[in-house]
């Protein structure tokens, strides 16, 4: 998440704004992050004795074959067209099909991850513990709603985050609440 908030400031503030591969890899660790939670929910609760599947080493291989589709984004434009992007502001037609097959790929690491998380929560720890992840979920949930959907807070016309914050801050707080359930243990 550092890496994450580091190239964000990078991207707007240090530099002039023109520097293509800040804006690359500030997608980089949002690929990055989905896996590290999918690999965190798959070793949860598992036994040293028990081997890895080898189909878990794809999920790393896919993630970094995509990480470099983008890091290359000049020779094919197939996930943004920054050239206009830079002139004109982010917007939707600027987007290739790499950023949507970014998208999917991240969402589904995700949920899937998810899934898994509440399975080993249904096998490993109350009931009652497990409402508290579901509320952490809805909450996160509904920030991301919130800013698909254009409701979310402003100050004076200026909002008071991006989609950026709202995935580190979901991030926090799900790691937060495995660790007050009792699925991460320090």
């Amino acid at each position: 998440l550092e890496v994450y908030f580091l190239l964000q400031i990078c991207r707007y503030r240090l530099v002039d704004g023109n520097d293509r591969h800040l804006w690359y890899a500030y997608y980089i660790p949002m690929l990055i992050i989905p896996l590290l939670f999918l690999y965190l929910t798959l070793y949860m609760n598992r036994s040293e004795k028990e081997k890895r599947h080898p189909i878990h080493l794809l999920f790393a291989v896919m993630t970094f074959v995509l990480a470099g589709l983008i890091m290359t984004n000049d020779y094919h434009q197939l996930f943004l067209r920054l050239d206009d992007a830079m002139q004109d502001g982010m917007s939707t037609s600027n987007a290739g099909i790499l950023l949507y097959i970014y998208c999917v790929y991240s969402c589904g690491m995700l949920v899937a991850a998810f899934i898994m998380l509440f399975h080993k929560c249904r096998i490993s720890i109350p009931r009652r513990k497990i409402l508290q992840l579901v509320i952490i979920v809805c909450i996160c949930v509904f920030l991301f709603i919130s800013y698909a959907t254009d409701i979310y807070p402003r100050i004076n016309g200026t909002k008071l985050w991006n989609i950026g914050e709202i995935f580190a801050i979901c991030c926090i707080f799900v790691l937060e609440g495995c660790m007050q359930v009792g699925l991460i243990t320090v």
